[in-house]
């Protein structure tokens, strides 16, 4: 499986990139301008139907001091329509460097770009029901998954600090709402697909990567940065399956009541920060008659190396 790059941000403050790309726009029948949306008071905002949308800020001199581009490299691939294929790291450059010439910017601008957010993800096939595995992600780290209006998708995030947003989902039950179909049907994705995302939503606050170049998406490691980010991240999932846990082989206390407290719906929840450590420690080491977490590490197909080994970025 292959690394991917959903939705991204791009931003620059050089008036004569700025300037290039409002003339491209105005010259390109592709494009249209659409309603300022609440969280982009301020700016105009343009957008055309292979899912680019590009944001200028206008100041009090009613001129455009800022550009904001929104694209997702991996969708713009598959002409806007899914992600849900495997393509190279090679290819979602490509398509990063069209997404600059369609505003009118050639290759020679991308130094001039920060990167604002990201989006890094990955599809994977898994060997049992993904309604199960996706029922069982309980938590990443410190912050639990969060059921959201589609039954195939979880989110899990610090409501506090919007830096990251971690998404675990069933690529392939994954619905286009005009054809009420998957993509598994329409033929996007195989079945049992799985996807992982870490959303970063404010790349400042991280600091695995240099974030205050574009061009820094171009160096040779740079795919192998992001693979290791993503490893790292998804090996503090934690799974938890009561029907994982071979009943029979339980000692009477403290395991068999153990099992009876966890069999409650949000048992987890009710724990303390500390309390979670342990019971979690305390579940890892019950005879089961598989080990879920395990198995999903196994499945993860970017393997987290405890040795970071990658060349200064410069």
């Amino acid at each position: 499986m292959l690394l991917s790059i959903d939705h991204t941000l791009i931003s620059t403050q050089n008036v004569d990139i700025i300037y290039l790309c409002l003339q491209s726009i105005n010259k390109n029948k592709k494009f249209n301008q659409i309603k300022t949306k609440k969280e982009w008071k301020g700016y105009i905002i343009f957008h055309n139907i292979d899912g680019i949308t590009a944001y200028f800020r206008v100041n009090r001199f009613k001129q455009s001091d800022r550009l904001c581009i929104a694209f997702s490299p991996h969708k713009l691939y598959n002409k806007g329509v899914h992600n849900a294929n495997n393509i190279s790291f090679f290819k979602l450059q490509q398509c990063m460097i069209s997404t600059l010439w369609n505003l009118g910017l050639g290759k020679d601008k991308i130094p001039y770009f920060k990167i604002s957010s990201i989006e890094l993800g990955v599809n994977f096939e898994v060997m049992r029901d993904p309604y199960f595995i996706l029922d069982s992600a309980i938590m990443i780290g410190t912050y639990f998954f969060e059921n959201t209006e589609y039954k195939h998708y979880k989110v899990a995030h610090n409501t506090n600090h919007k830096y990251l947003k971690h998404k675990l989902y069933i690529k392939s039950e994954q619905i286009v709402t005009s054809k009420q179909r998957n993509f598994a049907e329409l033929g996007y994705c195989s079945k049992n697909i799985m996807r992982f995302e870490v959303k970063i939503e404010r790349t400042e606050k991280i600091k695995f990567f240099d974030f205050k170049n574009l061009q820094n998406l171009f160096l040779p490691t740079t795919e192998n940065i992001f693979k290791q980010f993503l490893a790292e991240k998804f090996k503090t999932i934690f799974f938890f399956s009561i029907k994982s846990l071979d009943r029979r082989k339980l000692k009477k206390t403290p395991q068999t009541r153990f099992y009876h407290q966890a069999e409650v719906p949000k048992y987890w929840k009710t724990l303390s920060a500390a309390q979670r450590g342990n019971k979690r420690k305390f579940y890892d080491a019950l005879p089961k008659s598989f080990d879920l977490n395990i198995e999903m590490q196994n499945c993860f197909p970017f393997k987290d190396h405890k040795i970071l080994d990658f060349p200064t970025i410069l």
